[in-house]
C-alpha cells in the first residue's frame, strides 16, 4: 500500500473536496469492494502500454459522482446493466457548434456534466504531486473514453463511499507507478564575492594604497574573461618599466585583446589628466581594447574615455554584474584575488586578512585549508 508524503495527502485531499462536495454517507457493500477492484485490475492491464487510462478511470468516477449529487434520483447500476443506461438516463451530448463532440459529456436537468475538466484537474493534481510523465494531452486522452466502456460501466456501479474509495486508490495506484521528478538542489552556497565587494575592508596596515581595489579588479577580469591570459604586477610596480599596456593585460596567445586600468578613486576632470593620460595615448596608439574601472566617474570623464575607444565601469556597475553572475563564477573571480595577492603581489598579510573574512562568510570554504599555513 502506498504512503503518501504530506503534500500528497494535501493534493488528493483538495481534489476529492472539490469534486465530492456532499457528505459521502454509508458503508461499501461486497459489490462495491469487487467493482473497485475490477477498475484496478483493468487500469492495471492497460497501464505500462497507455498511462491515459488512469485519467479515464478517475474521470469516470468523478463524474458518477457529479450526476448523483445533481440527480436525486440517482441510482447505481445493476449487475447485467451497461452504458446503454447510462445514456437513457442522461443524454449524451454528440455534437458541439455544429462539429461531432469527441469526449464524453452527459446532460441532466439543463446542465452538461463532462470528463474534459475533470481529466486536465487530474493531470495539474499528478503533475503538482512531481509525476509529470502522466500524460498531458488531455484532449486526447479524454477522446479515448469509447475504447473503456467496462470502466464507465463499473463507475456507475458504485456507492458513494465506493466512489471515494476508488478515487483515493487511484490516485495512490499512479503516485506509486509514475515515476517522481528528482530535483538536485543543494542548500544555497555563499556567494563571497558579493560579500567581499559590499563589505570587504579596502585599507588595512602593511598593505598599499589601492591594492585591495586592484586585486577585486583581477578577481572580476579572472572570472569576466576567464579565456585570457592575465600579464600584471603588484600597485606599486609601474606598467611602462614592464613593457605593460595597463594595470592588466589580457592576452589570447600573442595577441593583446584587453587593457586594464584600475583606479581606486572617483575620476574626476582634476584626477583625469594626471591618472589616465598615458593610458588614453597608448590605447590610440597600439588601438587596443581598454577598461578603467574607477569608484566613479564625474562630469564628462566618460565622454572624454568613449573620444579614446576605453570604457569606463564604476564600481556600482561592477557590483550590479556580479550579481547577475552564479555562484561558480563568483568563486572564479574569489580564486583570482586570492592569486593575485598571494603570487602577483606576494603579500601574505593581505592574503591572511582576506582568509580571516572568508571563514567569517563562509567557515567551511576550502581555501581556508591555506589559514594556518
Amino acid at each position: 500500500m502506498y504512503t503518501r508524503s504530506e503534500k500528497e495527502h494535501e493534493i488528493v485531499a483538495k481534489f476529492v473536496a472539490e469534486f465530492f462536495t456532499r457528505a459521502v454517507e454509508g458503508t461499501r457493500d461486497e459489490a462495491d469492494m469487487q467493482a473497485v477492484q475490477a477498475i484496478l485490475d483493468q487500469v492495471s492491464a492497460k497501464f505500462s502500454k497507455m498511462k491515459y487510462v488512469l485519467g479515464l478511470a478517475l474521470d469516470f468516477v468523478v463524474l458518477a459522482q457529479q450526476l448523483e449529487e445533481a440527480d436525486p434520483d440517482f441510482r447505481r447500476l445493476e449487475e447485467g446493466e451497461g452504458e446503454e443506461e447510462i445514456f437513457e438516463r442522461y443524454p449524451r451530448i454528440e455534437a458541439r457548434g455544429g462539429r461531432e463532440a469527441n469526449t464524453l459529456t452527459l446532460s441532466y436537468g439543463g446542465r452538461s456534466f463532462g470528463i474534459r475538466r475533470i481529466e486536465n484537474r487530474v493531470v495539474e493534481a499528478f503533475h503538482e504531486m512531481g509525476r509529470s510523465s502522466f500524460p498531458s494531452a488531455y484532449v486526447y486522452s479524454t477522446g479515448q473514453w469509447r475504447k473503456f466502456l467496462n470502466l464507465l460501466t463499473l463507475s456507475f456501479r458504485l456507492s458513494g463511499p465506493a466512489r471515494r474509495a476508488a478515487t483515493e486508490a487511484l490516485f495512490d495506484f499512479g503516485l506509486e507507478r509514475l515515476g517522481k521528478n528528482l530535483f538536485y538542489v543543494r542548500p544555497r552556497r555563499t556567494r563571497l564575492f558579493d560579500h567581499i565587494l559590499a563589505d570587504y575592508r579596502r585599507e588595512a596596515t602593511g598593505e598599499n594604497a589601492g591594492l585591495t581595489f586592484q586585486a577585486l579588479i583581477f578577481g572580476y577580469i579572472s572570472s569576466a574573461y576567464q579565456h585570457l591570459e592575465i600579464v600584471a604586477a603588484g600597485v606599486r610596480t609601474g606598467s611602462a618599466r614592464q613593457k605593460r599596456f595597463g594595470d592588466m593585460d589580457c592576452y589570447l596567445g600573442l595577441d593583446l585583446e584587453l587593457a586594464v586600468e584600475a583606479k581606486d578613486m572617483v575620476i574626476d576632470e582634476d584626477k583625469f589628466g594626471p591618472q589616465l593620460t598615458q593610458f588614453c595615448h597608448k590605447a590610440r596608439e597600439y588601438a587596443f581594447h581598454g577598461l578603467v574601472f574607477a569608484r566613479d566617474f564625474a562630469g564628462d570623464t566618460r565622454e572624454r574615455l568613449r573620444a579614446f575607444d576605453l570604457v569606463g565601469f564604476s564600481e556600482q556597475e561592477m557590483v550590479d554584474e556580479v550579481r547577475r553572475w552564479d555562484w561558480a563564477k563568483q568563486e572564479r573571480a574569489v580564486a583570482g584575488m586570492l592569486h593575485y595577492l598571494s603570487h602577483v603581489e606576494q603579500n601574505p598579510k593581505a592574503v591572511h586578512r582576506l582568509l580571516e573574512f572568508i571563514r567569517e562568510r563562509d567557515p567551511n570554504h576550502p581555501s581556508l585549508d591555506f589559514l594556518e599555513t
